[in-house]
């Protein structure tokens, strides 16, 4: 197949839109496809497979002015002149992470009669007016969308939470394809198993600064009840920006129990994520998570496959994986969350029971798994009628 994806984010920008494209169309192109993915910015890897190219971003903002700003309808420019914003001679049109002007690429190819595929990664469907998050929150962008939408032809949806809100948007379930983030399970079984806990406690969390999104903010206030409780700890938190913690006047006070590493870059391992950020998480005892929301979060995945516990808040996207008391712990508050490291460390052979069900209960998220759900997606929506 000749597959065109298009990408609302990529690299060098980091996170799990940009891991997940990447890995999968690393092992399509091995599988003897013929894998395009169209970027926004000029990118340079060394570890792929598929072609990189980048959108003809001149001819995009000027329908984005055109759109956007003087509200005009497109189809009437489409008719008149030749934007050639993509070749049209791919048989999958696969976006992943919409913006805006992915809006305008989807009616483009539509009006050319052109089959599309779309898959949400979080703030591009996502709504949380409480942590202003999500690109809904702007109503031309939330207009717009509702409208570009009903013409895609399906939507391959990466969690229950995305489906919930595909549904609320009134897409019929028969255009919905539930296949979710993966991970290349094997990977993570060349490190060694974990053994019990220590008298310090190493805590991971692993995402970009997002302070209120990721909870970033509840670093600081969850560490002071950690000291109060004199419970032995260390934390690393690794992700782009996430030496914006040491700003905390309590992080930068404690700086001997927070550890902030920037993004782990993987230059040349064919899959994400790269053996130096595997061995961080094998490093580590319990993973931590603070974030409101997430769409799926392939962390916590990675984390799991790493045979590492979680302690977390009942949130969106960790709620989908973590099964309570089996792979780690659903939690109400702070308090809570020292509260049971301290029952673990009472309870040896609960832990390592907890390290046992986090690596099996993951098995089913594996990057080969998925490529073929994802291959049989893409053969029925080859044969869909227009």
């Amino acid at each position: 197949m000749k597959i065109a994806l298009i990408t609302g984010t990529f690299f060098p920008f980091p996170g799990g839109v940009q891991v997940e494209v990447h890995n999968f169309s690393n092992k399509f192109s091995n599988k003897g496809n013929e894998v395009h993915v169209f970027v926004n910015k000029d990118v340079c890897l060394k570890n792929n497979k598929y072609k990189i190219y980048k959108l003809k971003y001149i001819n995009l903002s000027i329908l984005y002015f055109i759109k956007f700003y003087l509200r005009l309808n497109l189809k009437f420019f489409f008719n008149f002149f030749n934007f050639n914003l993509i070749d049209l001679d791919y048989e999958i049109y696969h976006f992943h992470f919409l913006n805006f002007k992915s809006l305008i690429l989807i009616e483009f190819l539509k009006f050319h009669k052109k089959k599309v595929i779309v898959t949400f990664h979080g703030a591009d469907i996502q709504i949380e007016k409480a942590i202003n998050y999500g690109f809904r929150l702007n109503k031309k962008y939330d207009l717009y969308l509702k409208k570009i939408i009903k013409k895609v032809d399906c939507f391959q949806c990466i969690s229950k939470n995305i489906y919930i809100d595909l549904k609320k948007l009134g897409i019929n379930e028969k255009k919905i394809f539930q296949i979710s983030n993966s991970i290349k399970f094997n990977k993570f079984r060349l490190f060694p198993r974990r053994k019990n806990l220590s008298k310090t406690i190493k805590f991971i969390t692993v995402g970009r600064y997002a302070k209120y999104k990721k909870g970033f903010d509840l670093v600081p206030l969850l560490g002071k009840k950690l000291i109060n409780k004199k419970i032995n700890f260390r934390w690393k938190i690794i992700g782009e920006n996430s030496n914006k913690l040491n700003d905390e006047k309590f992080i930068r006070e404690n700086k001997n129990l927070f550890i902030t590493i920037p993004n782990i870059k993987n230059n040349s391992e064919t899959y994400h994520p790269g053996k130096r950020l595997i061995s961080q998480y094998y490093s580590a005892n319990l993973y931590i998570n603070l974030a409101r929301v997430e769409s799926f979060g392939l962390t916590f995945i990675e984390a799991l496959a790493s045979g590492l516990p979680i302690l977390s808040f009942n949130t969106k996207g960790i709620n989908e994986i973590l099964v309570n008391n089996k792979n780690g712990f659903f939690l109400k508050n702070l308090d809570n969350f020292v509260d049971k490291v301290l029952v673990l460390q009472k309870d040896p052979k609960k832990y390592l029971k907890l390290v046992k069900s986090s690596y099996n209960s993951v098995k089913k998220y594996d990057l080969d798994k998925n490529v073929l759900k994802i291959e049989n997606m893409y053969k029925k929506f080859v044969n869909l009628k227009n």
